[in-house]
């Protein structure tokens, strides 16, 4: 079944028989410290484990999105043993109606090959859908209703796999570009990972979180992409490219446009290793650039810096040029220097206003910038020349200080002997892939 479109399950008896013996007596269950998530398993401790697990994703979710816990509708986990042999484990997120609302219900039955449960991604997709519907007024059995989009699970996903480490690995974009494999943005939103090969899902995957951290760095980013989340409900699942474009106005308004900061973002994800970004040097070079720019009238090419806006916005050509360099400014927070992202929002937010004539006020935010980014510049060559005297007149030594302390961490036992059962060992896997 089209996970974009599911029916909701009826009042059958099959939906009958899953209610009973997830909330029935002999499904013990165990309750999140956020209230919202309720984990039926037999096994206690794995059941407080998913508790605390399903909580951390949840707040994950909600920091991306920049929201806080208001939850309305509560989230249902069951988790079970397959009867019978299985290939891979079943796992599924669907809303069920209620008197009062609706539940989510993430169904997990654990086989013996736990390599196709993506228990992650279930997760995110139970608080989107939580989100998105909560404002709904009824939602009636056995009517199709849209999921979260695929690349937003996806991305939200990796987003909390790299809070160690931040940034997306350049060498996938490189694969792309050289390769001239870079997928139309059109088709990458419309795309189904549930089919894809390792390979490919790796890119899906790469494309998706690059994408989101595009998204969140134009400006007004997490407040839109919230507001995208709330909407998708109410959206056409046919033109992805248009809702976004309709979220997200930095964007300029049209699917072209849209098209280019995807290529651009993309090539420029190849060129830069964003875990090591570019210098402060090199990105007040680009963006010194990016703030002066050629306009046509008629024939004669005239240049211009941002703040001479009085005499460009009477020429009709400079709003395709002021829309452009949105997308320019927003691609070179890609890579630029992190201190340097926000004057980059700033500067993305002047170019809007502009853009719209509303130019009041844009002398002192101008003024500001500006100083800034001399700021920013000043403080780290004062900082670099600090590290260069230390590197050159303190000889390193050891305090041994934490000797102790390291031996006797190392001399400790383990609290409690390690399990081997099937949900433990999933866990410890999902702790080691996200950290502890």
């Amino acid at each position: 079944m089209n996970r974009r479109l599911r029916a909701l399950l009826p009042w059958s008896a099959a939906f009958a028989a899953l209610i009973s013996s997830a909330f029935g007596a002999d499904q013990p269950s165990s309750l999140s410290s956020s209230r919202q998530i309720y984990v039926y398993c037999e096994d206690a401790p794995a059941r407080a484990r998913v508790a605390s697990f399903a909580d951390e994703m949840k707040t994950g979710t909600l920091s991306v999105l920049g929201l806080a816990d208001r939850w309305k509708f509560p989230i249902i986990i069951t988790i079970r043993r397959a009867k019978t042999a299985s290939p891979q484990p079943a796992s599924e997120v669907r809303l069920f109606e209620m008197e009062t609302g609706f539940k989510v219900g993430v169904n997990v039955v654990l086989g013996d090959d736990m390599s196709g449960l993506h228990f992650q991604h279930d997760l995110v997709r139970a608080v989107l859908l939580e989100l998105a519907y909560r404002q709904i007024p009824a939602i009636k059995s056995g009517r199709a209703y849209p999921e979260p989009p695929e690349w937003l699970v996806t991305a939200i996903v990796g987003a909390m796999r790299q809070r160690e480490e931040p940034g997306v690995n350049a060498d996938v974009f490189k694969t792309l570009v050289s390769g001239g494999k870079v997928p139309e943005l059109r088709d990458f939103l419309s795309e189904k990972p549930a089919g894809l090969d390792s390979t490919s899902r790796a890119l899906y995957e790469a494309q998706s979180l690059s994408l989101l951290q595009l998204l969140i760095e134009l400006p007004q980013g997490r407040a839109s992409l919230a507001t995208y989340v709330r909407d998708f409900p109410r959206t056409n699942p046919s033109d992805p490219a248009g809702n976004l474009i309709a979220h997200f106005p930095a964007l300029a308004g049209s699917e072209q446009s849209l098209g280019k900061w995807w290529a651009l973002s993309l090539a420029r994800f190849a060129s830069t290793d964003r875990f090591h970004g570019m210098s402060a040097e090199e990105t007040e070079k680009q963006l010194a650039a990016l703030l002066t720019f050629v306009v046509m009238q008629k024939d004669d090419r005239k240049t211009f810096s941002i703040d001479q806006y009085g005499e460009y916005l009477k020429i009709p050509a400079s709003r395709e040029v002021l829309k452009n360099r949105i997308l320019d400014l927003a691609a070179l927070a890609t890579g630029g220097h992190a201190l340097f992202r926000p004057i980059l929002v700033e500067y993305e937010q002047i170019l809007i206003q502009i853009g719209r004539g509303k130019t009041k006020d844009l002398p002192k935010r101008l003024a500001a910038a500006a100083h800034c980014r001399e700021l920013i510049l000043t403080r780290l060559g004062d900082i670099n020349d600090y590290l260069n005297w230390l590197e050159a007149t303190q000889m390193p030594s050891v305090s041994g200080a934490f000797k102790e302390a390291v031996r006797s961490t190392a001399k400790a036992d383990p609290a409690t002997p390690k399990r081997d059962d099937g949900i433990t060992l999933y866990l410890d896997s999902m702790e080691r892939e996200f950290g502890e």
